[in-house]
């Protein structure tokens, strides 16, 4: 299996700020990230960016994870935090 380039982790990015800004307000409410969007950051590895290949992570660089959860927070500040 072939980690996902860096342009790969950043598109994933993209897409999740979008649904992140969808579900802002009603995640704001109840006080937690939306079920869906916690899974969907799951299933995009950005969870797991810094974490060593060899323990199953994606060991991106440093440069790549700042972005993508910069990326992520333009559409909700907690969902980039989280």
């Amino acid at each position: 299996m072939s980690l996902p380039s860096a342009a790969q982790l950043l598109a994933s990015a993209r897409d999740l700020s979008a649904l992140a800004r969808q579900n802002a307000a009603r995640g704001e409410t109840r006080g937690q990230l939306e079920p869906a969007l916690v899974a969907e950051l799951k299933a995009s590895g950005l969870f797991g960016m810094l974490v060593p290949a060899e323990l199953g992570g994606l060991e991106t660089d440093i440069a790549t994870f700042l972005e993508a959860i910069e990326t992520v927070a333009r559409g909700d500040g907690a969902a980039g935090w989280c």
